[in-house]
């Protein structure tokens, strides 16, 4: 066999990769909501429409089943929340039978927002086929984060596949149904380049033939399960119904599963889609910070790792932002932690909304942020940061009647060297965070190798 090098291929480019206000506004619009609920005027209701708004999802509104049903449906949801003011026990066979023809006719995640948490009413709905269960005593906060965080899981990254086999008709047979459905898909035919296939196209699933030429499918495998940074990484072999009798299981140990051929279409994607789905989830309780959402800070720090070896291979360029909140010690002493966790998690959101879904976005410490951006020049940066700036301090929080703001302030560093590593990229961030404060906040700093340290400000009062 020839040694290929892998094979990228091609795809659209896509909006997630653009920056600025109109491209990431238009990104989050396509996140369409249906809510189903008879008393669409309830405050809580209201409410959790007001928070979900904020993050730019768009609503359709229906106070039952028939009204959805003879309701004109320009835009399909992508996401279906059913809030309840009864049991699903309570309900007639013919009231289930209604929510189950709805749940079986939307392919998107669907909510049940109900007051009952016993194991009747969860098996009901797990009979319904809804997965994805919230009490109603969970506050507006809680349920956005648990809403936006399966948004975030579904639809916010680019789903990526790698497909390792030497033979072209069984890679384009499962290929192009993946492709067809929005997934991203490389293959490899040549599993001594599985290092820097894997490093280069971050794959969120390996797909592997039983056997690429010399090599078994645990064979690959086993070189994987080697780097720590892959051991989570779901791996899929695929293999005959004939190979999978006459093989001693040992051949498929180090994958997440066997999909046996012939497989239909609807089967493989939506093997793949469960298993991907399911990675985020585990991942994000790993790597994630609870309140935020964001990168905790080791896998941030891995993050930056990563971000310079590939910045070293493609000879590109690296920016590195420290970012924290200007006095937040006082917010948390006059406003008390419930409305610190809020003003973090405001800014948590406003970060995912204005940057793109391959920059690294990581809660350092406190309310202290660290962002990682591949290829943005010096002005870009800078003009996004600001942009974020601003739009954060014009953003209310309210306690007990009264409404506050908050600011913050930015440190910038860019490099394209090659003899800097992560850490050092991070102090010079650091570095240059403290100068943005001691230069009176509310504005951002940047420190580069050639140049003297700038400032972008506009002062604005912490509280209002």
């Amino acid at each position: 066999m020839t040694n290929k090098p892998p094979i990228f291929l091609e795809t659209p480019i896509n909006k997630q990769d653009l920056w600025g206000i109109a491209d990431t506004e238009s990104i989050e619009h396509h996140i369409h909501i249906w809510l189903l609920d008879e008393q669409t005027q309830n405050k809580t209701t209201q409410e959790l429409i007001r928070q979900l708004q904020a993050l730019h999802y768009s609503f359709s509104l229906f106070k039952g089943s028939d009204e959805l049903n003879n309701s004109p449906k320009e835009i399909e949801p992508k996401v279906l929340l059913i809030k309840l003011t009864q049991s699903l026990t309570s309900k007639s066979a013919a009231e289930l039978q209604v929510i189950y023809s709805v749940v079986q006719e939307y392919n998107c995640p669907i909510f049940i927002i109900t007051p009952d948490d016993d194991f009747q009413s969860r098996l009901c709905a797990t009979r319904l086929g809804i997965k994805e269960y919230c009490l109603d005593s969970l506050n507006s906060n809680q349920l956005t984060k648990r809403i936006s965080d399966i948004i975030e899981y579904r639809y916010s990254a680019e789903t990526r596949v790698l497909f390792i086999g030497d033979d072209p008709g069984i890679a384009k047979k499962h290929i192009t149904p993946l492709e067809n459905v929005g997934i991203t898909v490389a293959t490899l035919d040549n599993p001594a380049a599985i290092t820097e296939t894997l490093l280069e196209f971050k794959p969120e699933l390996v797909l592997i033939e039983s056997q690429v030429d010399s090599y078994s499918g645990s064979d690959i495998a086993g070189v994987i399960r080697q780097y720590g940074r892959w051991n989570q990484l779901p791996i899929v072999y695929l293999s005959p119904l004939s190979t999978v009798a006459q093989q001693d299981q040992s051949v498929f140990t180090g994958s997440d599963g066997i999909l046996i051929e012939p497989i239909s279409d609807e089967s493989l994607i939506s093997a793949i889609y469960e298993r991907i789905y399911l990675s985020r989830r585990l991942n994000s309780a790993i790597n994630k910070d609870s309140l935020t959402g964001l990168l905790n800070q080791s896998s941030i720090k891995e993050a930056g790792k990563t971000t310079m070896m590939s910045m070293r291979r493609n000879q590109g360029t690296t920016t590195y932002a420290m970012l924290d909140i200007d006095n937040f010690k006082a917010v948390n002493d006059t406003y008390g932690h419930s409305s610190g966790d809020a003003v973090l998690t405001a800014l948590a959101r406003l970060l995912k909304s204005r940057l793109r879904h391959t920059d690294s976005i990581g809660r350092y410490g406190g309310d202290e942020f660290l962002i990682i951006l591949s290829n943005c020049g010096d002005d870009n940066a800078r003009n996004i940061f600001d942009d974020i700036r601003q739009l954060f301090c014009n953003l209310p929080f309210h306690h007990m009647g009264k409404k506050f703001t908050c600011t913050i302030s930015v440190g910038l560093t860019r490099t394209s060297e090659q003899s800097l590593d992560s850490a050092e990229l991070i102090d010079i961030a650091d570095n240059a965070l403290y100068i943005a404060k001691q230069s009176g906040r509310n504005q951002i700093a940047q420190i580069s190798s050639t140049d003297i340290p700038t400032c972008i400000n506009a002062p604005i009062p912490l509280l209002a």
